[in-house]
C-alpha cells in the first residue's frame, strides 16, 4: 500500500485556502448583508500585475457568459454567477466531482484602479477581469504673487 510523503507546502496552501475561504465568507457578509444567500461554491483565481493593469483570471468553464455578473465598489471585485446543476433525473449518476450552483469570488484590489475602465470577457471557461491601475496624481503649482483668489 503506497503512502503519500507529507508536504508542508502543501499543508500550508491548504491552511491559506482555508483563511481565504473564511475570509471571503466575512468579507461577503459585510458586501452583501445578512440576508443574501450563501453561494455553494467559489472558483479559482489567480491575480497578477503587469505593467498597466490587474489581471484577476477566474476558472468558470461550464458558465453561460449572460449567467456571469461582475461588480467593482470599495476595493472589492465581485465576480458571481451559477453553473447549471447537473442532470434531469433521467441519469443515474458515479460520481459528481464538478461543482454546481451559485458562486462567488470577492477579491480585494489594494492597488488604485481606474473603475471607469474595468473590462471583463469570457473566454474557453476562463474569466478575465482586467482593472487599470491608476497612475499617481499630482501637478506643480506655481507660486504667484499672491494677487490670485483668495
Amino acid at each position: 500500500m503506497p503512502f503519500d510523503e507529507w508536504d508542508p507546502f502543501r499543508e500550508l496552501i491548504s491552511l491559506r485556502n482555508r483563511f481565504d475561504e473564511l475570509f471571503e465568507r466575512q468579507l461577503s457578509q459585510a458586501f452583501l448583508g445578512g440576508s443574501v444567500p450563501r453561494p455553494s461554491w467559489a472558483p479559482p483565481v489567480d491575480v497578477f500585475e503587469d505593467d498597466t493593469h490587474i489581471v484577476v483570471q477566474a476558472e468558470i468553464p461550464g458558465v453561460d457568459e449572460s449567467s456571469i455578473a461582475v461588480e467593482y465598489h470599495d476595493q472589492v471585485l465581485a465576480i458571481r454567477g451559477e453553473r447549471p446543476t447537473a442532470g434531469d433525473g433521467a441519469r443515474s449518476y458515479h460520481r459528481i466531482e464538478r461543482q454546481r450552483g451559485p458562486f462567488e469570488r470577492l477579491v480585494r484590489v489594494d492597488t488604485p484602479v481606474d473603475v471607469d475602465a474595468i473590462a471583463a470577457r469570457c473566454e474557453a471557461g476562463v474569466l478575465t477581469v482586467r482593472l487599470p491601475v491608476r497612475k499617481p496624481g499630482g501637478r506643480t503649482i506655481p507660486v504667484g504673487d499672491g494677487e490670485g483668489e483668495r
